[in-house]
């Protein structure tokens, strides 16, 4: 974890698995992205995805609780519901692409993961999180993020803006600390039930990524999860509400095997996730935008 009076450098000082001795992470040493602090964070500015939420990811959510414990947490991580959310190879794969495109056109530029929770893409790229996490590297607000003016190449965010109080302030940001000529992928739910982290305030159409994404030129907006899956959320939900008579406790169970239930229902995706009118109904999108190198007014 990069401490406050630790100032990083470029990608050669990034953190890195196996990099030195202790913890096996690199201290950057030079200021020329700026310094990265500990500020206090807005109410409602969190961004980090909920790890005790049925149906939010099965292995996220409850590692961290059972990393020592015993068999009952362990049975409970068994029993945990896959995801709602089928997703062919190729959304699967497209961060991990997007990341290697960008670094072909910027090789060794500096790359953030905002909002990443514990989720690492890879060892050469940073983990930007309000909270500790096991693979977050700086602690930072995407409200205010602790970086300078047009000092980072890359940025990718994905399944945070619906859970920042004020997501436009949150993508005037990204836009400041983005080179022109920066990339930024953005992904966001559409159709899928309220999953609080601490709280759920958005959802997007793809006009609404558009406007959100204004002063960015969008290259690419996609669908990534289809409407099998948006189906998959709402059949959760929804049978657990019906058969758990007012009970939360019993709402709760029925996520679970609800959960187990609604995913033969997502593999439908398989035919919809790349129909001509799946963004109609989609579960989610995602937009490649790029800082435009021609609008210097702004940055």
């Amino acid at each position: 974890m990069i401490r406050s009076d630790e100032p990083i450098s470029s990608s050669k000082d990034w953190p890195g698995r196996g990099s030195s001795p202790g913890n096996g992470r690199r201290r950057g040493s030079c200021n020329s992205i700026g310094s990265w602090s500990r500020r206090g964070h807005p109410e409602g500015s969190r961004h980090v995805r909920d790890r005790s939420l049925p149906g939010t990811s099965r292995a996220g959510r409850i590692k961290g609780d059972c990393m020592n414990a015993g068999l009952a947490c362990q049975l409970r991580r068994w029993l945990a519901p896959p995801h709602p959310t089928w997703q062919s190879r190729a959304s699967r794969n497209r961060v991990r692409e997007f990341l290697g495109a960008e670094e072909l056109r910027a090789p060794g530029g500096v790359k953030i993961n905002v909002g990443s929770a514990s989720r690492r893409f890879g060892v050469r790229m940073l983990n930007l999180d309000l909270n500790p996490a096991e693979e977050v590297d700086v602690l930072g607000d995407l409200l205010r993020l602790p970086l300078r003016h047009g000092s980072v190449d890359t940025l990718v965010c994905t399944g945070v803006l619906e859970h920042v109080s004020d997501p436009h302030r949150a993508v005037a940001e990204m836009y400041r600390v983005l080179k022109f000529g920066g990339r930024v992928l953005v992904e966001t739910p559409f159709m899928q039930t309220v999953h609080a982290s601490p709280d759920d305030y958005s959802r997007w159409t793809p006009s609404g990524l558009r406007q959100l994404l204004k002063d960015f030129t969008i290259l690419e907006c996609r669908v990534v999860a289809g409407p099998a899956s948006a189906l998959a959320w709402q059949f959760q939900a929804t049978m657990a509400m019906l058969f758990s008579f007012g009970s939360e406790l019993l709402y709760r169970v029925g996520l679970r095997v609800f959960g187990w239930l609604a995913v033969p229902l997502s593999w439908f995706d398989v035919a919809l996730e790349r129909h001509p009118m799946a963004w109609h109904a989609a579960s989610g999108y995602a937009v490649v935008a790029i800082k435009n190198a021609e609008d210097r007014r702004r940055g």
